[in-house]
């Protein structure tokens, strides 16, 4: 006979703080998806609608044999908590990172660095957990996941206290999305995994407390299509409008279309380096229309696109790239071997990417425009035989699949079918909790205080009426006697 039993859930947790947070978890999903297929919603047998504000319920049909342990049934949710969790001040403040890293980075680099120690570290904990302990709350007593995944730092401790307060042990598995540094709140010994990108960022973690054994190299995650073959390049270069056989030149500028793309392609065009340029502004639609109206003057061939979905055909298109340090377009860069040309960091988490980089000799730094016509000018002039060796180092340095290792150490953690869910009884605890809010019980201890705070109602005079006073008093006081029980019964 069959049985139905709740498809587990996988919940991830993010902030779009950056786009590299986001993107993460969602190269970890399309990864476990070709590992093991995500339950779908046409495969569930009971949803509640979302305008109902509850999530769909999904429920796995378990036939007799055909759990053989392989491959367990999962679903999973990806959510922005700073936007669904934190009140109207946290969800605006977290839309200022993007303008603060572009246009006051000494801001955030004093702001990274001050809660970089253990005490000011502890305080940055209190004022988070502070902020985010009730809508975490909810939200997880509604989603009820059975595995937790967390991509950003600052989400890590106030979960583990809500699940702490809740009594509840669910696996909880960090991925870290920085290369080399990262900050301390990263390192939380009560999680059961942490996954981090390099060995240099392993010593960091285990520096900062992590057990060893629950520390594993498994690489950056990036999407599961820079792992497939490589397109022909020339064909794409032919596709934008350029010569398939000139040395080309990746411009990129982020998701947000963040940095200097506009002045860095009009020194390489001012150099007229034997070079031509793809533009990317990603969703910064001010910067592509300066780069489009700029594109008749720059003296040189140039693409430039908004957001795109095809970034390794792009890359395979490319002979180098020229991007800030971000540590997933880094990652992505040299899983389809492109030389890779730094012009920049985000203060504090992102500048061990500039080491990482230059001294693993698979790119450099240029800070300026000049050092950057320099740098493009060295390469332009190396030779195929030199190009191909750094293309060849840059792979050999990647790790391609990493997403596909995160995926399968997360996998490990779901429970099969046959597991009940640890939610249960927290279920039931919840339940009893809000009906006795419903029916207005107070703690027994607050019925006694204000039994003794009542006040008590003045006795209705008696004996002879003074014309037109007693009525007007009388009133006064049957007025006064029903605001009072009104407030009783409330």
């Amino acid at each position: 006979m069959a049985s139905l039993r709740r498809v587990p859930r996988i919940l991830f947790l993010i902030a779009d703080t950056g786009g590299g947070h986001r993107a993460a978890a969602n190269a970890v999903r399309a990864a476990m998806d070709l590992i093991a297929p995500e339950t779908r919603a046409s495969e569930r047998d009971e949803a509640t609608p979302r305008e109902s504000g509850s999530l769909p319920v999904q429920v796995h049909t378990m036939l007799p044999g055909s759990w053989g342990g392989a491959v367990r049934p999962w679903s999973a949710y990806v959510v922005e908590i700073f936007q669904e969790c934190g009140p109207l001040a946290v969800r605006r403040a977290s839309t200022l990172y993007g303008p603060t890293v572009t246009k006051r980075p000494y801001v955030w680099a004093g702001l990274y660095h001050a809660t970089n120690t253990r005490p000011t570290y502890a305080a940055l904990s209190l004022f988070t957990r502070t902020l985010l302990q009730r809508g975490l709350r909810e939200l997880l007593e509604k989603m009820q996941p059975d595995v937790i995944v967390s991509v950003h730092s600052l989400l890590i401790q106030p979960t583990l206290d809500v699940l702490r307060q809740l009594g509840i042990r669910v696996p909880f598995i960090t991925v870290v999305t920085d290369m080399v540094r990262f900050h301390r709140s990263w390192a939380q010994p009560e999680v059961d995994a942490c996954s981090v990108p390099t060995p240099a960022a392993r010593e960091l973690m285990i520096e900062f407390g992590m057990p060893p054994e629950k520390t594993h190299v498994l690489g950056m995650p990036i999407h599961p299509k820079f792992c497939q073959p490589a397109v022909n390049g020339a064909a794409t270069r032919q596709s934008l409008g350029l010569a398939p056989d000139r040395f080309t030149v990746l411009l990129v500028a982020g998701g947000e279309g963040m940095g200097r793309l506009g002045e860095q392609a009009r020194a390489i065009g001012a150099a007229q380096l034997p070079v031509q340029l793809i533009a990317i502004a990603g969703r910064n639609r001010a910067l592509r229309a300066e780069l489009e109206a700029a594109r008749a003057t720059l003296g040189v061939p140039a693409a430039v696109l908004g957001f795109v979905d095809n970034m390794p055909d792009l890359m395979h298109a490319a002979d180098v790239i020229v991007t800030k340090a971000g540590p997933g377009t880094i990652a992505e860069s040299l899983a389809c071997g492109l030389p890779i040309i730094l012009t920049g960091a985000v203060p504090g988490q992102e500048v061990g990417n500039i080491d990482y980089v230059v001294q693993q000799h698979v790119g450099v730094l240029a800070r300026t425009p000049e050092e950057l016509v320099a740098a493009v000018r060295d390469l332009a002039a190396s030779t195929p035989e030199e190009l191909a060796a750094l293309r060849a180092h840059a792979r050999e340095l990647s790790h391609p699949r990493a997403s596909f290792d995160i995926g399968r150490l997360i996998l490990s953690y779901v429970p099969p079918p046959s597991q009940p869910s640890q939610w249960n009884r927290v279920t039931s605890t919840a339940a009893r909790t809000r009906f006795r809010r419903l029916r207005g019980r107070r703690p027994r201890g607050m019925r006694r205080w204000l039994g003794r705070r009542r006040p008590q109602a003045q006795p209705l005079p008696r004996g002879r009426r003074i014309p037109g006073i007693a009525p007007l008093q009388r009133m006064s006081l049957l007025m006064r006697r029903r605001r009072q029980r009104a407030s009783y019964k409330k």
